[in-house]
């Protein structure tokens, strides 16, 4: 998808200087060489062996010419065409977005014009669309929803039309999770949705491809300042006593050490040296690291006056919203522990049930792979038994609950979906 966008934007757009042309024609003649005129496509779709599906053979892009107009193609769809002959005469470019399909820049206040390409030998024609794609915003009942409440703020979709604005709320909504603070109710988005968002409400005829991918913004979000500082002095202090520390260089008998056994003294006494060596070389690698990491510290620390990010915020806090804190995440976190004891005693129930066959429906799905990584010993430390099996997932008891016979496909579903809607939280939780 982040080729695909960055193509795109590549051949649609309008280079500057004489290097950034030559750079873009390079670009397409490489990646989107010109077909002769009748010539066959260099690649095309075919069926897997196997018969089920498709797989692509041969060349991805390639262009080709009709009359004044050149169509770029990708994977056997036209993407974007230059020259193409628009509504009023004038030639120009158009290009296809994933959730509108084609369209044209216009001046004004709205920015784009949807419509259809007519591929012909020697022309191509942009007809635009009778009815341009209109914002719905999310019906009440789904609460709480704060894609709503923007919707229906005209303070807010005033400020969401300035182009920095519109950025820096794309970013925020992506990358954080929201709390209402009537009822300390959560509501969160993706990547996507977040784009979808900007760019419906702002209400110019944009596609959400216009944003997405796109998060290189100077400014940080105000309130992650605390939680970024905190991760940097941790870091900082990590290498500071990693510098300090004396380098263990002892390689004993029989260890594995640069894909060989150490079978002798001599071997072992160059194998420390060796270490050494690559220990003092590392040494410039740390400072310059630490370096970075404090440059990073004081940048964070720098106070700053009125930013597109704090007249965000100053909105959100407006409306009643805030980004989620570490106070929400140790509450929610509660809240999830409290319901995975909840889950783990129905588990417990369900266990003592006597076992019986599965249902055919485990058998024809293979069950899923559970497993987690690494846990730091102090995250499970003054738990009980009973907190640690939540915390550390109750997947593996409910599958065995299924492969053993003792729960229907309903009711194994059910457990999954609470059981996922915990994990999500209860990383949160910490030992009152």
């Amino acid at each position: 998808m982040a080729a695909l966008l960055a193509a795109s934007s590549l051949a649609m757009a309008e280079p500057d200087t004489a290097t950034e042309r030559d750079t873009a024609r390079a670009y397409l003649d490489d990646r989107s060489p010109f077909l002769e005129k009748g010539a066959e496509p260099p690649g095309r779709s075919v069926p897997n062996p196997d018969g089920k599906g498709h797989r692509w053979e041969g060349a991805t892009g390639w262009r080709t010419r009709h009359g004044e107009a050149v169509v770029r193609w990708s994977l056997g769809n036209p993407r974007d065409v230059t020259g193409a002959r628009l509504p009023d005469g004038t030639r120009g470019d158009v290009e296809h977005v994933l959730d509108h399909g084609f369209r044209r820049r216009v001046t004004g206040a709205r920015r784009w014009i949807y419509g259809t390409i007519d591929i012909r030998p020697n022309e191509v024609a942009f007809t635009d669309a009778p009815m341009q794609p209109a914002y719905t915003p999310p019906l009440p009942g789904d609460e709480p929803n704060l894609e709503r409440r923007l919707a229906g703020d005209p303070a807010f979709l005033a400020a969401l039309r300035d182009d920095r604005f519109a950025q820096a709320t794309y970013i925020v909504l992506k990358d954080h999770e929201f709390v209402r603070l009537s009822d300390l109710g959560t509501w969160s988005c993706g990547d996507r949705q977040a784009a979808r968002i900007v760019a419906d409400l702002r209400g110019v005829g944009e596609s959400y491809q216009d944003y997405f991918l796109r998060d290189d913004f100077p400014e940080r979000w105000p309130d992650d300042r605390p939680r970024r500082e905190a991760q940097l002095r941790q870091l900082i202090q990590a290498l500071e006593l990693a510098a300090a520390a004396e380098m263990p260089f002892d390689v004993p008998l029989w260890a594995r050490f640069d894909g060989k056994t150490i079978e002798t003294p001599e071997q072992a006494e160059r194998a420390k040296q060796q270490m050494r060596e690559v220990f003092e070389r590392s040494k410039p690698l740390g400072d310059a690291r630490l370096a970075a990491l404090k440059a990073q510290l004081a940048e964070v620390q720098e106070p700053t006056g009125a930013t597109v990010m704090t007249s965000l915020r100053g909105h959100l806090d407006r409306l009643g919203w805030r980004t989620v804190n570490p106070d929400d995440e140790r509450r929610m976190g509660t809240e999830a522990m409290k319901a995975g004891l909840a889950l783990l005693e129905d588990i417990k129930q369900l266990e003592a049930l006597p076992p019986a066959a599965p249902g055919p429906w485990w058998k024809e799905n293979p069950p899923p792979k559970f497993g987690m990584g690494a846990v730091a010993t102090r995250r499970l430390a003054g738990l009980t038994p009973d907190e640690r099996a939540v915390w550390l997932g109750l997947d593996a008891r409910i599958a065995a609950l299924a492969a053993s016979g003792r729960v229907s496909q309903s009711q194994y579903d059910a457990l999954r979906a609470r059981d996922r809607a915990i994990r999500i939280r209860v990383g949160g939780y910490a030992k009152p």
